[in-house]
């Protein structure tokens, strides 16, 4: 019976691939790929030849169509779906595809290979159980310090992807909303020649100090134990304020027309 079988690829470093993995870029017929170049140009650092495959893309932007598309080729051949680099479930378009294809009575399997997830975890030195991997944050500042605050007083280790033109902007906010002392590693290019890892502490290292270049892909990892990093409401109400990006000052006339007191008392208590 034929399968749709998730293929995950390297994450970085082709010597990552595994035997399996190689047998079914090498016999494997049929393929969707998140980016078609990109796994052509896998398949050819690997030394496969591309003869006699049909090679086609799925990613996030793929509607229904293209769904049942994929589906029809499983009820007569084995299909491989990969992404660019890892899992094509994990911050991937993959679900849609596997969801639909269990409706459908479809075989699904898996051809595992190097998780960054899992690497990440392996290399951060932080408590791994429990571990959330988060994906990536919300673009809006409101909201991801929301988020961020909710994962420091609920507790766990938090793996977090993302860009590399948002990586300081989200290290700020953490910092902004987060009452306790946090243990942050970064981490760069996992697996790649350029792998970078650095460790922050909240309250003795300054975002200012830190070197980090700004390129390739970026996942943050911190910990936190739950019970220090719960605070009371009107708290965090501040720190999400300010996360926002909006000034003290009006910050203080807000919060004067909710208490007795004065702006001009409110602002000297934020300072």
């Amino acid at each position: 019976m034929s399968k749709l079988i998730l293929l995950n690829t390297p994450i970085g470093n082709v010597g990552d691939v595994s035997s399996r993995a190689l047998e079914a870029y090498t016999q494997g017929k049929y393929f969707f790929a998140e980016d078609t170049r990109n796994f052509k140009v896998l398949l050819n650092h690997l030394g496969v030849s591309l003869e006699g495959k049909y090679i086609n893309s799925f990613h996030d932007h793929s509607g229904e169509g293209k769904i049942q598309e994929i589906l029809e080729f499983t009820k007569e051949n084995d299909v491989y779906l990969v992404s660019d680099a890892g899992s094509p479930i994990v911050s991937d378009p993959a679900y849609p595809l596997v969801k639909a294809a269990y409706e459908q009575n479809v075989e699904v399997d898996s051809i595992s290979g190097v998780s960054s997830v899992t690497m990440a975890l392996e290399l951060a030195g932080l408590p791994p159980n429990p571990y959330t991997f988060v994906g990536f944050l919300p673009r809006d500042k409101s909201k991801m310090g929301t988020q961020i605050s909710g994962y420091v007083e609920q507790g766990g280790t938090y793996i977090i992807f993302e860009s590399p033109k948002r990586i300081l902007k989200t290290l700020e906010i953490i910092y902004e909303v987060t009452a306790i002392p946090l243990e942050i590693v970064v981490m760069r290019e996992l697996s790649k020649q350029y792998q970078q890892v650095v460790r922050l502490n909240t309250s003795e290292d300054s975002l200012q100090d830190l070197e980090l270049t700004c390129k390739g892909e970026f996942i943050i990892a911190f910990y936190s134990d739950g019970q220090k990093g719960k605070r009371g409401v009107s708290d965090t109400l501040v720190l999400e304020y300010l996360a926002g990006r909006q000034s003290k000052k009006e910050l203080s006339k807000l919060l004067a027309k909710m208490t007795s007191l004065s702006s001009k008392e409110l602002y000297a208590q934020l300072q």
